[in-house]
């Protein structure tokens, strides 16, 4: 092999007929030692001559195997996120490979806090609605009975003279917050949300997230070639940063193929951080409710738990990410994965309570739910004023 290496020396010139890559970087290729051994294998006294025809199948072969993997595709994947040192906030560079300088998303969550308001027509309630209404809070109204609740709802007032005997039992009660709405046609889906497979890693999976059929379908091929194994798509990061803080977890709405995939929440801004990461199944060509409570989601780093990063911070959501990957957590692989085309639909995703806050009202006080001290309750109490 060394004397081989050494007549390519003399006769580098002579692969200028080998195609590809080669055709740029010959001789790093072949007098780098793991590479020296894939394409000299043969013991045989080579001359120069001989030395490119033994090596040129080796290359060729060798070529084949990598022509799957798409440079270009990699370094757009960094641009899209703004992960290439320098390069990301220089402004015609960025545009140069199809994104912009220091991508991220500036969203706002439209939260309009709806309280239902329960015996308004009391002294009390109606002077707790008007201290609600100024303080800019939508106020709707409830007479008390066993009634369907409307998934905005963000709280219940309840004003009675005994408080011991609440009006309402919201033991049961979910509510949600919509965070996107993949039935609304958004043409702006492509600036909001990108692929990230595994071409990071020299994979060959390749997948992407766009609007059909009252719904967003993230779908693609998924392959285990060149020691890939994951397709998956994420937003970019969100400006400033969403606050979930009144909420329990993550609602998704979906119709898959009968894959096991992820759910991903980042706190950070950093592009290879920690995600906080849920499994769910899916049944092929069914749509399924998953909901997902921030107390479950799992601390990872490149599929391994970090249990010492501690729970996500629902306040300082920077990021989301669906994923399809052969492995599960800590090397332990997906029972439901295939390799080959994939698709799942996803009409929604929101956040959910799993139980609304109750504040009782009344001549001797307010009373705020003891397992909620930092939810809309608290702020609540600073704005209603026991009526004398």
């Amino acid at each position: 092999a060394q004397s081989a290496i050494a007549a390519v020396h003399g006769a580098s010139h002579k692969f200028v007929s080998c195609q590809g890559l080669l055709t740029t970087f010959p001789l790093k290729l072949l007098t780098d030692r793991h590479t020296s051994s894939i394409f000299l294998k043969r013991p045989k006294p080579f001359n120069s001559h001989g030395i490119i025809e033994v090596a040129q199948t080796e290359v060729e072969q060798w070529e084949r195997s990598m022509a799957t993997w798409d440079l270009n595709r990699f370094v757009k994947t960094l641009a899209y996120f703004g992960s290439i040192p320098i390069v990301s906030s220089i402004d015609w560079l960025q545009h140069l490979l199809g994104s912009r300088p220091d991508p991220t998303v500036h969203f706002n969550l439209i939260k309009m806090t709806v309280i239902l308001l329960i015996g308004e027509s009391t002294r009390i309630g109606q002077q707790v609605m008007q201290q609600l209404q100024q303080a800019g809070y939508s106020v709707r109204t409830s007479s008390g009975t066993a009634e369907a609740i409307d998934p905005d709802v963000s709280a219940i007032v309840c004003c009675t003279d005994d408080p011991d005997q609440p009006a309402i039992d919201t033991a049961q009660t979910s509510t949600s917050q919509s965070i996107f709405d993949f039935r609304q046609p958004n043409a702006e889906i492509g600036e909001v949300w990108g692929a990230l497979d595994d071409v990071v890693m020299g994979g060959v999976s390749q997948s992407g997230f766009r609007l059909d059929n009252a719904s967003a379908l993230f779908s693609g091929t998924v392959s285990t070639e060149n020691s890939g194994g994951f397709a998956s798509v994420r937003t970019r990061n969100f400006e400033p940063a969403i606050d979930l803080s009144d909420f329990s977890g993550i609602e998704l709405r979906v119709k898959g193929d009968g894959s096991r995939y992820k759910f991903m929440l980042r706190s950070e801004t950093r592009w290879d951080g920690i995600a906080y990461c849920a499994s769910f199944d899916t049944i092929a060509n069914e749509w399924t409710t998953v909901k997902i409570p921030f107390a479950d989601l799992i601390p990872v780093f490149r599929a391994k738990t970090v249990r010492e990063a501690g729970a996500i911070d629902p306040g300082k959501i920077r990021s989301m990410q669906l994923m399809l990957s052969k492995f599960e957590y800590d090397g332990a692989l997906n029972p439901h994965f295939t390799s080959g085309i994939f698709q799942l639909q996803v009409e929604s995703i929101a956040a959910y309570r799993s139980q609304i806050p109750l504040i009782l009202v009344s001549s001797t006080g307010i009373t705020l739910p003891e397992s909620l001290p930092e939810s809309i309750a608290l702020q609540l109490k600073k704005v209603i004023e026991i009526p004398v």
